[in-house]
């Protein structure tokens, strides 16, 4: 999988200052549509929200893996972002969530390659090398290679 296609400088956000899970969604969802991964910002988030109520994406260890499949994203992406203050997020230790790692995937690209990029993240960021370069590093290239290389 090359990380360029699916993930780029722009495309990583540190220390935002959105204080909900909503306000999260929202950020993304703007910066995907600015990015042209999308054409409506409230079909992303409805999408977020709705992949929340089957189950929480709060990983634990602060970190969270929203992801969305739906037929309005134009093309597959990865978002990071990195909030100043914890938010709650339902994860699975009953933490709040500091890291964002979300996922879009458009309903016309195979099941498998959303499937395999949550599964190859959620490997990496129970590393505890990986989590202190996603928790410390001010350069989106090494956040990047941590994520995907």
């Amino acid at each position: 999988m090359e990380s360029i296609k699916i993930i780029v400088p722009e495309q990583v956000i540190f220390d935002t200052d959105a204080s909900s899970q909503k306000e999260v969604f929202s950020k993304i969802a703007d910066l995907a549509k600015q990015l042209n991964f999308i054409h409506k910002e409230k079909k992303l988030i409805k999408a977020f929200k709705k992949r929340e109520k089957e189950s929480t994406t709060g990983f634990g260890d602060g970190f969270a893996i929203p992801h969305a499949r739906t037929k309005d994203i134009l093309k597959p992406g990865v978002f990071f972002v990195r909030l100043n203050q914890g938010v709650e997020w339902d994860a699975l230790d009953g933490n709040p969530v500091k890291i964002v790692i979300a996922l879009i995937v458009p309903t016309d690209k195979a099941a498998d390659t959303h499937l395999d990029l949550l599964s190859k993240i959620a490997q990496k960021i129970v590393k505890p090398d990986i989590q202190k370069v996603l928790s410390d590093s001010k350069d989106p290239k090494q956040v990047i290679k941590a994520l995907i290389g």
